[in-house]
């Protein structure tokens, strides 16, 4: 039976977001919540490094910190089987290819 879990306090907006997607699967497994929290972290730092770069769009610096966060985000995704490339891993088939090829085209940018 699929048991919902609440989010850690500490996440922001963007962290609870995918705090929430991610638990609420049916195929959501209690083993990933250190990685799963992690992700959620990532994903709030790389709300912020993202406003940094729309707000001053010609800091090197805020581009820099956002690329990487972005780069440590499909990281972590990979590491959940939430990619086209991890799904491809495990075997799974894709719901519709051509999304998945377009997420990971975006991905590898």
């Amino acid at each position: 039976e699929h048991v919902s879990m609440t989010s850690p306090t500490h996440l922001e907006a963007a962290g609870r977001d995918m705090w929430d997607q991610i638990t609420s699967r049916e195929n959501f497994d209690p083993r990933d919540v250190y990685l799963v929290e992690t992700l959620c972290e990532v994903a709030d730092l790389k709300a912020k490094a993202r406003a940094a770069v729309v707000a001053d769009m010609s800091d090197p610096k805020a581009h820099t910190s956002y690329a990487r966060l972005v780069d440590k985000h499909l990281q972590l995704l990979d590491a959940l089987g939430m990619t086209p490339k991890s799904r491809h891993k495990l075997g799974e088939e894709p719901v519709n290819k051509a999304a998945d090829e377009m997420t990971e085209f975006l991905g590898s940018t």
